[in-house]
């Protein structure tokens, strides 16, 4: 009995021994000192009047993309909230010196501070067991809330793929009005030392102004902007130039010899690539008529033309394959009287084909017939005249995309 006592006073003093060298530590004594009756659900002010001023900037990481269809900007950033709160101030020579110390976010108030246009439901800043706060002497609390951010952005295709976009990140207070709580930018732009860049989009410039929320309660955002421009090579190659090659093919259709047989079968093989072309195009843009999107107006013209071109083949093709033998109508005859030089046209029909198709086919026309005459000079004309409207609408959008 006598040794159980000795052994449990024993114990007992190495545990007081333990527990006192334990509130000997500095930093131990402080964490208890500051957050004896510490309440983290009130405004940390000492009156309750007083306003609290609370810098805000945005460290961008990375842009992912910029969603033209839904119109929304995806993005990394590090939002920085830097305030005072009077009441976790301490003297640090009573603490061996701490200057400051980290703190867990749930210990200490909170702001009620939200991405205002964040798409997705997760908006706000959230209380955490993991997230952490950075306390110094002064009272000044530093949170780093790391956030993929999804924010809506009115995308401007009408210069497209050549384009330059405005988009945002909108930082407000849910609740607390301007008198409880007032956001102060900390710097006028965004913080980019920490930006990986971004392989479609370049960032232009940015700048932070403050933008009055209409209410009935006096609410003001701090409205993060960034001017963000397209880096249009892939555009170029994999869209534009595919457009203008097919432009080019579909007046080269007018080169290819009548008799061929090939001539539709070019025409409606273009078309249909047009098509294509345009569909996948505009899967991807927002269906939207506040722009006028410039490159779909460029293509939905050529698609036309290269219907145009169609309905031209079948009516050279059709009047090539006339019998000879038949009589031609007032109208036919007014267009081989004005088209048809009959002392040129031997030469121009010879000189329209190249030598070795000459040899091919020389036994296949009737250079003689007034209808294959009347073919292929309308096949010419036709094709002067489509070439002209691609090489004018060829023009006119570099034009119109160059002066903006």
């Amino acid at each position: 009995m006598g040794r159980t006592f000795v052994y449990l006073c024993l114990c007992s003093r190495l545990l007081t021994i333990a527990l006192c060298k334990t509130h000997d530590h500095p930093e131990y004594l402080l964490f208890d000192n500051l957050f004896n009756g510490y309440n983290p659900d009130v405004r940390p002010t000492l009156e309750y009047q007083h306003t609290l001023f609370m810098n805000v900037s945005v460290n961008l990481i990375a842009l992912h993309s910029l969603e033209e269809r839904s119109q929304t900007l995806t993005a990394t950033v590090w939002i920085d909230l830097e305030w005072t709160d009077v009441h976790l101030t301490w003297n640090g020579s009573e603490y061996n010196n701490i200057q400051s110390i980290i703190v867990p976010s749930e210990k200490i108030w909170n702001p009620d501070i939200c991405v205002t246009n964040e798409v997705t439901n997760n908006k706000c800043l959230v209380r955490s067991e993991d997230g952490k706060a950075l306390l110094e002497h002064t009272g000044k609390v530093t949170i780093w809330w790391n956030k993929e951010v999804k924010t809506g952005c009115d995308v401007d295709i009408s210069q497209y793929p050549f384009d330059t976009q405005n988009c945002a990140i909108k930082i407000g207070t849910w609740y607390s009005v301007d008198e409880n709580i007032r956001l102060v930018q900390k710097y006028d732009i965004l913080d980019l030392d920490n930006y990986s860049p971004n392989e479609e989009w370049d960032i232009v410039s940015s700048h932070v102004t403050e933008i009055p929320v209409e209410d009935e309660l006096n609410y003001t955002d701090l409205q993060f902007s960034m001017v963000i421009d397209r880096r249009p090579l892939f555009y170029l190659y994999s869209t534009v130039l595919p457009i203008l090659l097919l432009s080019v093919l579909n007046m080269v259709c007018f080169v290819v010899p009548v008799e061929s047989g090939e001539k539709l079968g070019m025409t409606m093989a273009i078309f249909l690539t047009f098509a294509v072309f345009m569909t996948m195009i505009s899967s991807n843009i927002p269906k939207s008529s506040e722009h006028v999107f410039k490159f779909g107006i460029f293509m939905t013209m050529h698609l036309l033309m290269s219907g145009l071109t169609i309905m031209l083949e079948v009516f050279v093709t059709n009047i090539y394959y006339k019998p000879k033998d038949m009589k031609m109508n007032g109208f036919y005859k007014w267009m081989f009287r004005h088209l048809v030089d009959n002392d040129k046209n031997d030469n121009e029909i010879s000189a329209s084909r190249p030598a070795n198709t000459r040899e091919r086919l020389s036994c296949a026309v009737d250079e003689t017939d007034p209808w294959q005459k009347l073919s292929l000079r309308l096949d010419k004309v036709f094709g002067y005249i489509v070439a002209s409207i691609n090489t004018l609408l060829i023009l006119l959008f570099f034009v119109t995309v160059s002066l903006g």
